[in-house]
């Protein structure tokens, strides 16, 4: 025998039928057979078999009795996928005595086999086994203590609270999952109910306590608006009064108060009162689209224009308001002064509220109506009557869409949007309105786009305009610079604004670039512009944006000054600034060869000398003083574009933002636009020893009641350390060396004058522009040549034009005692000289080219040779020496000598370099 079998015992219970008299009942026991095993791990399943079955008797008597195990304990076994069978109903542990008596079966698989192959542990606790009995055979199970019914805290999967007493109790690898634990104490999804039960809560709390807020502000506003002011339509009615609504005006002085202009007339402005019929229905309906497509449909105020002006703002296609036009109108003609330009939610709440008052008040005829009599145009036009007769001389009922679109764009900004200074801005706005028309159905597309051509019926012809006005370009320059400053209603707050400007200095300065560009007009040179600064305080004290600001047929109104242009070469000095930051010195010796630049993607960069001509080994300083190019291109290479274009903004310089891709090696020929103002700061840098101070056109600003509200302080003007001290000499050394220019320039040129003084040239491909930069220690003096266009001039190179000009106008400076005396510093004192600043050292040095002497840092004198080793290409052979004959495939062809200008009154010797 096996010792499986060996180990099986059979236990029987007989179930004994029969029938007893005096109450005692016959018994039904069933019939066990239990099969215990012990075998290993390799063996059957430790039970194997459990049958249960059910006695029968047909005895009369009837009763019941319970067979009791005396002392079971639990005993830890393995058991096996069990299916219940009932053989008549629901059965129970107990042994019932009947008649016929019932019981129920427990079937365990005999068969290993028909398991689902994962077994699950268990425990049979003495409740489980109560009313069974059992022997046991030879070897005794082993038996497991059963655990406590709360197990510790290290053994709990769970907090205990969470576990079900009848089924998680055992240890931590024993009984059920977390998700299961839920299900039997929430039933199926029981976390997630569980979970949405708890968030349905809290939603209910916040709910509730939004409901209380919100009750209470409904309150507060309540009250808020029950303590407005009425819309009453007599005190309206006084409020609008044809001389204008609370209207102060600015006046623009010169430095010593002469008047220069009043940036509105006294009696606030042109007006002419018109009624709907006298207006053209296109204005009408441009000012809707362009200020309030759902005028004609909303109650005073539109939630949905507020997105609708976030979009068109951030979008960069135009501009618009948040605010619809009653609101607007609320602004103009019911708030006091400071209540429309503060900024705050309580303005805007009252604001909204009375423009639905005023929108139950009066019609939507007469809110137009009044709107467009009380808008500012610009240029002193009030309402719409005066704009068109300011702007093209004709009653507003005779207006064309093209004119109408534009008129009514101009409100937004009248200054940003003057068609007269800034056509192209102008135009722009015109555009976003008759695109707002098209969309809003009042016009097609075809119509849109008819009055956006230049030509046909709808071409725009501006009237003339001039006004007795001094010093124009600077008046509107200042304008400009207050409002971005001090905002939109700086022009109507009674300021009075000293200005930096110098009117007898503004004056010569017109004078001379008039002078000049007539000389110039026989080489289609027909405009000029000229700026005049303090390099340490920053003050401007002249700026002519044109010879002729009422001259149309030169642009005219066009501020030069202010437009962005190629400065051609005199943007060197930027870049070789950039490289005495990485180590360059006036004495770096460069070799001056036709050169090929590596571009990647591109043709090589090959830039050409404008003589045409090779210099072999040249130093900075002569590479600077004849402003040679190909050195020039190779400062650039070594310095770093990026780095040349952070010294420009360093220097004051706010243009040149498109990306070094954008600009390259030429960006050192002048490849980047910038302005001239912007330009004239930069090289006050220079003269101010390093140290950029803004321009400024503002002296002291008054307001209404004659308080001083802002004061420029001499002392203390504020600025930045853009360059070393010392970098900054080094340039100034070289720009002021009149021997170092003279190979190209000659000695008595119109860069030398009869005092100390620094200066530069530029002139831009097929002589488009004219620039030359100079300063002395107390001025700098900036000017520009050309046609406002762009359209070429014959020859003007920038020692031909500007040179010209800036020479006259700082001889005619420096001649007038009362010019000169704007020039000291604080104390008053005039510095004549340019004076070297401490740690920099003449010395001599080795070179490609022989022994040269010049600046060097103190702390990093010169060691061994500095030259400078390229590893660019040469296309042919430098020079021998210093000598400057070009080689066969440089010099012109036979017959054919390099063209020279004719030499102009008031030049010196013939120049061959911008």
């Amino acid at each position: 025998m096996s010792k499986n079998k060996e180990r099986d015992k059979n236990i029987q219970m007989q179930n004994n039928n029969g029938s007893r008299d005096g109450g005692a009942g016959g018994k039904s026991i069933p019939q066990i057979k239990i099969r215990l095993s012990s075998q290993g791990v390799n063996g059957p399943d430790p039970l194997s078999s459990v049958t249960s079955s059910n006695g029968h008797s047909n005895g009369n008597g009837h009763g019941s009795e319970s067979i009791r195990i005396s002392e079971v304990r639990p005993i830890k076994v393995r058991v096996g996928n069990t299916e219940r069978l009932d053989s008549s109903g629901n059965g129970t542990a107990r042994l019932n005595g009947n008649g016929n008596g019932h019981g129920t079966g427990l079937l365990v698989a005999s068969d290993p086999t028909s398991t689902a192959g994962r077994l699950t542990t268990s425990r049979l606790r003495a409740t489980d086994l109560k009313g069974m009995r059992f022997r046991l055979g030879q070897e005794p199970p082993v038996l497991v203590p059963a655990p406590s019914r709360r197990p510790s805290v290290h053994k709990r999967e769970l907090p205990y609270f969470l576990m079900r007493h009848r089924t998680v109790r055992s240890h931590s690898r024993v009984g059920y999952t977390r998700s299961q634990v839920a299900a039997v104490r929430h039933g199926k999804g029981g976390a997630f109910k569980a979970v949405m039960q708890v968030s349905l809560g809290m939603w209910l709390l916040f709910i509730l306590l939004g409901l209380s807020a919100m009750g209470a502000g409904v309150a507060g506003a309540t009250l808020y608006v029950s303590q407005l002011p009425k819309i009453d339509p007599q005190s309206l009615a006084a409020d609008i009064q044809i001389n204008g609504v609370g209207v102060q005006t600015s006046k623009i002085y010169d430095r010593n108060g002469v008047p220069l202009y009043d940036l509105v007339d006294e009696d606030t402005g042109r007006r002419e009162e018109l009624t709907l019929e006298r207006i053209s229905p296109l204005v009408i309906s441009a000012t809707v689209a362009a200020e309030d497509g759902s005028f004609y449909t909303n109650a005073g105020v539109d939630p949905l224009a507020i997105v609708r002006a976030v979009r068109i703002n951030l979008s960069g296609d135009g501009s618009s308001g948040a605010s619809t036009i009653t609101q607007q109108l609320v602004r103009q003609i019911v708030l006091s002064k400071d209540e429309a330009t503060e900024s705050s939610f309580t303005r805007k709440i009252k604001e909204a509220v009375l423009a639905v008052q005023l929108a139950q008040t009066y019609s939507k005829h007469d809110i137009m109506e009044l709107f467009l009599n009380q808008n500012y145009y610009g240029h002193r036009a009030y309402g719409i009557g005066a704009a068109s007769l300011v702007y093209f001389g004709k009653p507003a009922v005779q207006l064309n869409l093209a004119e109408a679109a534009l008129l009514a764009g101009l409100p937004q900004a009248p200054t940003e949007y003057d068609p007269y200074i800034h056509p192209d801005l102008a135009a722009k706005r015109q555009g976003y309105v008759l695109d707002q028309m098209a969309k809003l159905g009042m016009i097609s597309k075809d119509e849109a786009a008819q009055a956006k051509a230049e030509n046909g019926d709808q071409k725009i012809t501006l009237k003339p305009y001039k006004l007795d006005i001094k010093a124009p370009h600077f008046v509107y320059y200042v304008k400009q610079y207050l409002e971005k400053k001090y905002g939109p209603q700086a022009s109507e707050s009674g300021l009075k604004i000293y200005t930096t400007l110098d009117l007898n200095v503004q004056q010569a300065a017109e004078q001379v670039a008039r002078d000049r560009i007539k000389e110039l007009r026989q080489q289609s040179a027909t405009n000029a512009a000229i700026v005049l600064m303090k390099p340490n305080t920053g003050e401007i004290l002249g700026m002519v944006g044109s010879v002729d600001y009422n001259n149309t047929a030169i642009d005219g109104q066009v501020n030069v000054a202010t437009a962005e242009r190629q400065p051609g070469s005199s943007f060197k000095p930027i870049t070789y600034a950039t490289a005495f930051k990485k180590g360059w010195t006036p004495g770096t010796v460069v070799l001056d060869t036709l050169t090929s630049f590596p571009n990647p993607g591109q043709k090589p960069y090959i830039p050409r000398n404008y003589d045409l001509k090779d210099h072999g080994w040249v130093t900075v300083r002569e590479a600077i003083g004849n402003s040679f190019n190909i050195p020039a291109v190779k400062a650039l290479q070594f310095a770093g574009i990026q780095d040349t274009i952070d010294t420009a903004h360093d220097m004051g310089i706010t243009g040149l933002n498109r990306g070094v891709g954008w600009y390259g090696l030429s960006l050192t020929l002048g490849g980047g636009e910038v302005t001239l103002l912007d330009m004239t700061n930069a090289y006050s840098t220079f003269a101010n020893n390093g140290t950029e101070v803004d321009a400024n056109p503002i002296l002291r600003i008054e307001d209404a009641q004659g308080r001083t509200i802002y004061r420029l302080d001499p002392k203390n003007p504020g600025g930045k350390q853009a360059l070393d001290p010392r970098l900054s000499y080094m340039i100034t050394n070289i720009l002021s060396d009149n021997k170092a220019r003279a190979l190209e320039f000659g000695l008595n040129s119109p860069l030398h004058t009869s005092f100390p003084s620094a200066a530069k040239t530029g002139t831009t491909e097929n002589n488009r522009d004219s620039w030359t930069m100079g300063y002395t220690p107390n001025l700098t003096v900036g000017v520009w040549v050309g046609n406002s266009n762009g359209t070429e001039m014959l020859k003007v190179t920038g020692a031909i034009g500007a040179a010209v000009i800036w020479n006259n106008m700082m001889e005619k400076f420096y001649a007038n005692p009362q010019f000169v005396s704007l020039l000291g510093d604080a104390d008053g004192k005039v510095q004549r000289d340019f004076v070297q600043p401490g740690g920099l050292i003449k010395t001599y040095a080795c070179s490609a080219r022989g022994d040269i002497n010049d600046l060097f840092l103190k702390d990093s004198p010169p060691k061994g040779c500095t030259t400078y080793k390229d590893k660019n290409q040469q296309l042919h052979s430098a020079p021998s020496g210093n000598s400057a004959a070009p080689k066969p495939n440089s010099a012109p062809a036979p017959g054919k000598p390099v063209a020279r200008p004719t030499p102009l009154p008031g030049i010196g010797p013939p120049v061959y370099n911008p």
